[in-house]
């Protein structure tokens, strides 16, 4: 199905049947058939992820909605599947890693499907379409796990925000899992089924309050 052209194949994706060419040290991606879906041209494809692994991310070849991370003449970019350019190749590189704290680690706003951004030192957040929602201007993206719980910070101009808050401020819905979809349609329910106790209850109550004045 492949000709013998290159020196490795890496499945990438599965469901895709996409996989990693590499020839001559540059990188391209090619499907099962082995048509050509980016060119063998690039310098690396997919990112080293065990540096954020409280991000949670399971394929180091697929980023937020699928997106590919590409790195061409020392500058990334995110490609679709079809190797379409979703993201220019202009940052270099993706995520925080912050050089006094070793915790302070984040490539990722996941509740938004957003990834963070380098560029000379600054840094940013697209989203999965490549739009731009803070530019590469922020000291600091960082994550912090409270509790159990994550929080993600950004630092701008001496002022600290909270990254989620800062979003819906600006309109950006969040993307909800299934398991909260269900939580909250559980809680919409009990709390559905315990008005509608407490409306029968108040009707049983009024009902027989009329009764005693007849």
């Amino acid at each position: 199905k492949v000709q013998i052209l290159y020196d490795s194949l890496k499945l990438m994706d599965k469901d895709a049947g996409i996989y990693e060419a590499k020839r001559e040290n540059k990188y391209g991606i090619i499907d099962i058939k082995g048509n050509i879906k980016l060119y063998i041209e690039n310098d690396e494809i997919g990112m080293d992820i065990s540096k954020f692994e409280k991000n949670d991310i399971r394929n180091k070849y697929l980023l937020v909605d699928n997106l590919i991370p590409v790195k061409k003449n020392n500058l990334w970019g995110l490609v679709d599947k079809n190797g379409k350019t979703v993201v220019d190749f202009k940052y270099d590189s993706f995520g925080y890693i912050a050089s006094s704290n070793k915790d302070a680690l984040n490539l990722l706003v996941p509740n938004y499907n957003m990834i963070v951004t380098c560029k000379d030192k600054k840094y940013g957040i697209i989203n999965a379409s490549g739009e731009e929602k803070f530019p590469t201007m922020a000291d600091d993206i960082y994550m912090v796990i409270d509790s159990g719980t994550k929080y993600y910070y950004l630092n701008f101009r001496d002022q600290r925000y909270d990254v989620e808050k800062w979003l819906d401020s600006i309109g950006v819905k969040a993307v909800k899992s299934s398991e909260n979809t269900t939580s909250t349609t559980s809680e919409n329910l009990t709390q559905n089924s315990s008005s509608q106790n407490n409306t029968s209850n108040d009707e049983d109550e009024s009902a027989q309050n009329s009764s005693n004045e007849e």
